[in-house]
Protein backbone atom coordinates (compact mmCIF):
# COMPACT_ATOMS: atom_id res chain seq x y z
CA UNK A 1 0.00 0.00 0.00
CA UNK A 2 1.90 3.29 -1.00
CA UNK A 3 1.19 6.40 0.96
CA UNK A 4 1.85 5.42 4.59
CA UNK A 5 4.02 8.06 5.42
CA UNK A 6 4.10 11.38 7.97
CA UNK A 7 1.73 14.12 7.34
CA UNK A 8 0.36 17.18 9.02
CA UNK A 9 -3.00 16.71 8.03
CA UNK A 10 -5.09 14.89 10.31
CA UNK A 11 -7.84 14.13 6.95
CA UNK A 12 -5.13 12.37 5.52
CA UNK A 13 -4.27 10.42 8.38
CA UNK A 14 -7.52 9.14 8.72
CA UNK A 15 -7.98 8.14 4.99
CA UNK A 16 -4.56 6.10 5.44
CA UNK A 17 -6.16 4.32 9.33
CA UNK A 18 -9.23 3.51 6.73
CA UNK A 19 -7.07 2.09 3.29
CA UNK A 20 -5.87 0.01 6.75
CA UNK A 21 -9.09 -0.84 7.74
CA UNK A 22 -8.57 0.47 11.24
CA UNK A 23 -11.56 2.33 10.61
CA UNK A 24 -14.41 1.69 9.20
CA UNK A 25 -15.91 4.03 6.08
CA UNK A 26 -19.54 4.83 7.96
CA UNK A 27 -16.71 6.46 11.27
CA UNK A 28 -14.42 7.44 9.25
CA UNK A 29 -16.60 10.44 7.80
CA UNK A 30 -17.35 11.93 10.44
CA UNK A 31 -14.15 11.87 11.81
CA UNK A 32 -12.84 13.15 8.62
CA UNK A 33 -15.63 16.21 8.59
CA UNK A 34 -14.34 16.98 12.42
CA UNK A 35 -10.80 17.09 11.20
CA UNK A 36 -11.52 18.78 7.98
CA UNK A 37 -11.49 22.63 9.35
CA UNK A 38 -8.61 21.61 12.36
CA UNK A 39 -11.07 19.65 14.83
CA UNK A 40 -9.61 17.63 17.24
CA UNK A 41 -10.88 13.58 16.94
CA UNK A 42 -8.66 12.10 19.73
CA UNK A 43 -11.79 11.94 21.75
CA UNK A 44 -13.75 10.29 19.26
CA UNK A 45 -11.43 7.94 17.54
CA UNK A 46 -7.41 6.50 18.33
CA UNK A 47 -6.08 3.41 17.77
CA UNK A 48 -3.80 0.63 19.63
CA UNK A 49 -0.31 1.02 18.26
CA UNK A 50 -0.84 -3.08 18.48
CA UNK A 51 -3.83 -3.28 16.01
CA UNK A 52 -1.67 -0.48 13.86
CA UNK A 53 1.43 -2.79 14.19
CA UNK A 54 -0.59 -5.67 12.86
CA UNK A 55 -1.71 -3.99 9.80
CA UNK A 56 1.50 -2.24 8.68
CA UNK A 57 3.35 -5.56 8.78
CA UNK A 58 0.81 -6.47 5.78
CA UNK A 59 2.42 -3.34 3.84
CA UNK A 60 5.41 -2.51 2.22
CA UNK A 61 6.02 0.61 4.18
CA UNK A 62 9.70 0.87 5.11
CA UNK A 63 10.50 1.25 8.89
CA UNK A 64 11.35 4.39 8.38
CA UNK A 65 8.14 5.06 6.99
CA UNK A 66 5.91 3.25 9.54
CA UNK A 67 7.77 5.60 12.27
CA UNK A 68 6.95 8.96 10.86
CA UNK A 69 3.24 7.79 10.22
CA UNK A 70 3.18 6.37 13.91
CA UNK A 71 4.38 9.47 14.96
CA UNK A 72 1.72 12.22 12.84
CA UNK A 73 -0.65 10.29 14.75
CA UNK A 74 0.75 10.40 18.26
CA UNK A 75 0.94 13.87 17.17
CA UNK A 76 -2.80 14.78 16.52
CA UNK A 77 -3.18 12.40 19.93
CA UNK A 78 -4.91 9.14 18.00
CA UNK A 79 -2.04 6.82 18.63
CA UNK A 80 -2.87 4.90 21.97
CA UNK A 81 -0.76 2.21 23.73
CA UNK A 82 -2.93 0.23 26.04
CA UNK A 83 -1.77 -0.32 29.56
Amino acid sequence: MAGINASNDAVRLIQILERLDLVSPEMAKPLKTIAAPGGSVKEVYQVSVYKLDQALRKTEASVEQRLAFKASLDRFGLLVVPR
